[in-house]
């Protein structure tokens, strides 16, 4: 059985899935839970976790709302800015929520810790660790330094990386500066890693690209802080559900016992979100 611990949903009516645009004509439509369910099923996936798909609070209510009405959606990462000023007091009010599971932070915001607004950041960063709330982290490479730095000041934090990191697959020089920064990441034991995104993010290089990338996130992080994500519907790009879970399997290291494969493919996300 599964946990996908990267799913998203939109309701384009809703106004605020600014980076949709008309063009892209598989991704600019309504996708809800009624159309992922089957999926689920077919691919024995007994829960996931909503991630945001607007930096809004209303999408976050809205997530939440879908959460209540769907039980097998298990937590919502929200995806409002920490450095705003009503951030703390929408903060409290969605911790009263069923199911409110984590922020999503990206490396724009994580590039503050450079600036004035320095202090700001910390302060809600020290507050998500005292509180032992989950942080998706939305980066890339040239992210991974702004990254540390809050980590290094917040070492307690709670985090996991989206998409590997989003690496650029196939490009050497990006490959040595990731594994260098995936390394420093994983001295820091509530940093984790979702193995997601790669069937879309790697199409250019070719799935096989990933497999190096895979096998310095087990021997930095381990079969305990790793999650399986399927990153639906933005993963249609690339393939369907099922094409999804068949490349995630095909990376696992082979030398991985059955018990370890089970912390991926639930265990991990469970324990990172639902605790």
């Amino acid at each position: 059985m599964y946990i996908d611990s990267h799913i998203h949903f939109w309701q384009l009516e809703r106004g605020d899935y600014y980076w949709l645009k008309p063009e892209s004509k598989l991704l600019y439509r309504n996708y809800l839970p009624e159309q992922l369910l089957p999926e689920l099923t077919n691919n024995q996936v007994e829960g996931v976790i909503a991630v945001q798909a607007a930096s809004t609070v209303a999408e976050t209510d809205y997530l939440l709302d879908l959460a209540e009405r769907h039980r097998w959606i298990l937590g919502v990462v929200g995806g409002f800015s920490p450095l705003s000023p009503d951030f703390m007091a929408e903060y409290d009010r969605l911790r009263q929520r069923d199911r409110f599971a984590g922020i999503r932070i990206d490396g724009a915001c994580l590039a503050a810790v450079h600036t004035a607004e320095s202090d700001l950041l910390l302060t809600q960063l020290r507050k998500f660790a005292d509180d032992q709330f989950p942080i998706d982290l939305l980066i890339r490479t040239h992210d991974l330094d702004n990254a540390l730095a809050c980590l290094a000041q917040v070492p307690e934090l709670r985090v996991v990386i989206n998409h590997l990191g989003a690496p650029y697959y196939a490009d050497e020089d990006d490959l040595g500066k990731w594994s260098a920064g995936m390394e420093q990441a994983a001295q820091y034991p509530g940093a984790t890693c979702k193995i997601s995104g790669i069937i879309t993010q790697a199409a250019k290089a070719g799935t096989a690209a990933a497999d190096p990338y895979i096998k310095k996130l087990f021997a930095c992080f381990g079969a305990e802080r790793l999650m399986f994500g399927s990153d639906w519907p933005v993963a249609l790009q690339g393939g369907g559900y099922e094409q999804v879970v068949e490349l995630f399997e095909s990376l696992l290291p082979a030398s991985l016992s059955e018990a370890d494969k089970e912390k991926v493919r639930s265990d991990n996300a469970k324990a990172f979100y639902l605790k």
